[in-house]
């Protein structure tokens, strides 16, 4: 690498690759995938809901919104689920001094 005019430490950012480590990187997308995913779902359980109330009476409708809610509901406990397991593991390495390697340190 000293052929080209930089040392090997410095040829992930003479490509544009971010200096961050892979694990770092996956923490923070899984964390925002979560984040967004739970958004939906909670969009998704308010519009069953307006569609609940705007049925007006209508039975098929009616079926409808509350097929929507009970998967939104559903879809929401296996969002907080895994929320709760991908925090309980990234605080299990923090504190087993694996995280320190990791950049996950506090």
């Amino acid at each position: 690498m000293e052929s080209l005019g930089f040392e090997a430490g410095q040829f992930a950012n003479v490509i544009g690759l971010p200096d961050v480590d892979i694990r770092v990187l996956a923490v923070s997308l899984i964390r925002v995938c979560l984040g967004f995913v739970g958004f939906i779902f909670v969009v998704q359980i308010m519009w069953s809901g307006f569609n609940l109330m705007t049925s007006a009476g209508e039975v098929k409708k009616e079926k409808m919104a509350h097929a929507g809610l009970k998967h939104a509901i559903i879809g929401l406990v296996l969002i907080v689920s895994s929320s709760s397991i991908a925090k309980f593991v990234i605080e299990t390495l923090q504190n087993s001094g694996l995280g320190n390697t990791l950049g996950l340190g506090k």
